[in-house]
């Protein structure tokens, strides 16, 4: 995204827009982890039909909610457009030229310690946040604006009624950790499946944190298999 502006999550929705046009994709599966559940739900909101199946791999960003009255917005807006008060703004558009520089094993250390990966699954995820420098270095390109990217400010019972009313089959895959924590107390549909009136949702629960799906794959590789290979079926 360009420096500068602070991007909401539909903000990022064009992106998987050109994706589909550059393909040329009529219809086509999605499978999103984290922030890109949020993105491809205002997709399949804005181009209905166009997605066939849904996976969603512990869907935390798209479900937070926030009270619908006055003093909530306020508090809304503060948390996220504080961005622009001197300070943030300024680490936020600093670029990747101002990180810090690390070896590769310290920098290995700090996503380990920071996602709670696997020793193997941080062979796999750190190469898509790095980029080499001199001596040996590696700086970290994570763009800081992504630590806090803007949802809109709907209650657990407003998403309940944009979410369920999808026609999209749809597999939830959601973290032990994070149900114990209390991430969707406020939207139970996430864990109830007799909410969704399509009766469209089936959903699994998974032992294990955010990153579950790249630490242990094995826990849902079946499900997401059989799950998607049903679209196949039905075609035949």
């Amino acid at each position: 995204m360009p420096k500068g502006v602070l991007f909401s999550i539909a903000d990022l929705v064009p992106t998987l827009v050109k994706v589909v046009q550059h393909f040329e994709w009529k219809h086509f599966m999605y499978i999103g982890w984290s922030l890109g559940v949020a993105i491809g739900k205002i997709f399949d909101i804005a181009y209905p039909g166009i997605i066939t199946r849904t996976v969603e791999l512990d869907p935390v960003p798209a479900h937070h909610t926030w009270p619908t009255t006055r003093e909530d917005l306020k508090d809304w807006y503060q948390y996220y457009y504080s961005y622009y008060e001197d300070g943030k703004y300024k680490k936020s558009n600093a670029g990747v030229e101002t990180a810090p520089k690390y070896s590769y094993e310290k920098a290995r250390e700090l996503l380990i310690n920071a996602r709670g990966l696997t020793e193997e699954a941080s062979e796999h995820a750190i190469e898509r946040v790095l980029t080499p420098v001199a001596d040996g270095l590696y700086r970290f390109t994570f763009d800081q604006r992504m630590k806090r990217v803007p949802v809109l400010p709907f209650s657990g019972e407003i998403l309940q009624r944009i979410y369920t009313t999808s026609k999209t089959p749809t597999l939830g895959i959601i973290a032990s950790q994070t149900l114990a924590a209390g991430v969707f107390d406020r939207t139970p549909f996430v864990t109830d499946p007799k909410l969704w009136p399509h009766m469209n949702y089936s959903c699994k629960v998974v032992e294990g944190g955010h990153d579950v799906h790249i630490n242990s794959p094995e826990l849902m590789a079946d499900d997401i298999g059989k799950f998607l290979m049903d679209e196949m079926k039905a075609k035949l």
